[in-house]
């Protein structure tokens, strides 16, 4: 497993935000499939199955999220932040440990937001192992974002609902 630094708002690990795809891919590799999440999506998504990793891209087709699931593919990368870890973690271990260094979330049914660092965390009640944890979540997946995304897509949804 390698560990992937995650730099508010510029990226994570080797990938910065506003790269354009082919040299996201160069980085990456092309074992991906292109896909479209929703039929609202600006554009596709490259998704990695074997690295658990999604790379969204926006108008301009530059990077501009990245996804990582642990669950499903625990060896490829562990974003981490100030030594934080994510990867096999219960949600209220890291919360507590982004606390303890002055970063509490807010949460909304799609995860915590850390809106000051640039990335959501989601949990799941198990690692893929099938067992429940009971009482506590374990992170499931991160989404590292680029500075504005939440706000961009907040208004690109509010616009077409309004069309």
């Amino acid at each position: 497993m390698s560990y992937w630094e995650i730099t508010p708002f510029v990226g994570v690990g080797e990938l910065r935000f506003g790269t354009p795809r082919p040299e996201t891919r160069a980085l990456i590799g092309q074992n991906f499939e292109t896909i479209k999440i929703s039929p609202l999506d600006i554009n596709t998504t490259d998704v990695y199955k074997e690295a658990g990793l999604h790379l969204e891209y926006d108008q301009q087709d530059n990077l501009e999220t990245v996804v990582v699931w642990f669950w499903a593919y625990p060896d490829y990368a562990d974003p981490k932040y100030n030594n934080i870890h994510f990867f096999n973690k219960r949600l209220s271990v890291v919360l507590k440990q982004f606390a303890e260094i002055g970063y509490v979330p807010r949460f909304d049914d799609d995860g915590y937001f850390f809106d000051e660092l640039g990335f959501v965390l989601s949990g799941s009640e198990s690692a893929g192992s099938g067992e429940a944890i009971e009482g506590d979540e374990v992170v499931h997946d991160i989404s590292i974002y680029r500075e504005g995304y939440y706000e961009f897509y907040d208004e690109y949804y509010k616009n077409l609902k309004s069309t």
